[in-house]
């Protein structure tokens, strides 16, 4: 059995390693899990691998989930390159080249990069269990809902601003609806807009 060893590094944080080394029977969301676990990270947040050229450009996009896969083809070409789904793509089968480079983007909302290369490969007997964390330095700080929450509200209008208040208020000092008012609003198609409200859809050195 082929095992390959993959290290990753964060630009943001110098001191940063991690080194995993995986299957080649191991798919990518093997990958994710061990990753994410290894920085103390929501394994169920959405996050994509990028297999890369040595300039580190996109070729081929692997997703935790995804939607919009053609059943057909098992694959999509929404943007320049075609996307994948992490549990159907393994090790052996993606590494192209002898210092295989990816990137590994986590939390979509305000990503964190990963930066990872093939450091070496070596067939070994089937009795180990992988993927294996082989070596942790360093951490980072994956704030999730913190970072979500950052970014939904930067893109409040003013008007979701001054309902979010007046629900704190709702929920400190029990105000009804009728205090919408207070907030200039003359009623619910006022607070979430005509179109919602008439709506039955809700829906490289270091390598």
């Amino acid at each position: 059995m082929k095992v390959y060893i993959f290290r990753i590094l964060v630009e943001e944080e110098e001191t940063f390693t991690r080194e995993i080394a995986l299957s080649e029977n191991n798919t990518l969301l093997d990958f994710h899990n061990e990753l994410t676990e290894s920085v103390n990270a929501d394994q169920k947040q959405l996050a994509s691998f990028f297999i890369t050229n040595k300039q580190w450009e996109k070729q081929k996009e692997y997703t935790l989930v995804d939607m919009e896969i053609d059943d057909y083809t098992n694959e999509r070409m929404i943007d320049a390159i075609p996307v994948y789904v992490m549990e159907n793509a393994y090790i052996g089968d993606i590494v192209e080249e002898p210092k295989q480079r990816m990137l590994y983007e986590y939390n979509f909302m305000n990503p964190t990069t990963f930066f990872i290369s093939l450091i070496g490969e070596d067939d070994v007997e089937d009795t180990e269990e992988y993927p294996k964390l082989v070596r942790a330095e360093g951490n980072i700080d994956i704030d999730v809902d913190s970072l979500f929450d950052d970014a939904f509200r930067s893109g409040m209008s003013s008007k979701d601003k001054d309902y979010e208040s007046y629900r704190n208020l709702m929920d400190e000092d029990g105000y009804d609806i009728d205090d919408l008012k207070t907030l200039g609003f003359e009623d619910e198609s006022d607070l979430y807009g005509e179109e919602f409200y008439g709506s039955d859809s809700y829906s490289d050195d270091d390598f």
